[in-house]
């Protein structure tokens, strides 16, 4: 299964800490949202058992960190490729710049 969904923000402004208590960022919603609309309209089966994910990241500016983003994409696709990330036992990722068209691009196999 192959999956292109816009860029996700970093883990580090994907959560947000208020009274003691930790939630999703507006931005944080925002993108997940998306995702999840993106993801149940490419016709994503919910893999069981374990699997292969492949994650291209094409970031719009010269900054953030490639394992920000990776736990962010990971989660989103819970529930839409797979039971669970625990199930993911084989992990690629890739970092390029594109500022013209920002994006990952995710690629799920079943193992």
């Amino acid at each position: 299964m192959i999956v292109t969904l816009p860029e996700p923000p970093s883990i580090n402004h994907y959560w947000r800490v208020s009274r003691g208590i930790t939630h999703l960022s507006k931005d944080g919603r925002r993108w997940k949202n998306a995702a999840h609309e993106i993801a149940r309209t490419a016709g994503l089966v919910v893999l069981e058992g374990p699997v292969s994910v492949s994650i291209t990241w094409y970031r719009s500016r010269r900054s953030g960190d490639l394992d920000n983003r990776i736990k962010v994409v990971l989660d989103v696709l819970r529930g839409l490729a797979y039971v669970d990330d625990k199930q993911v036992v084989e992990l690629h990722a890739w970092r390029y710049d594109n500022k013209a068209y920002p994006r990952v691009e995710v690629t799920i196999v079943q193992r």
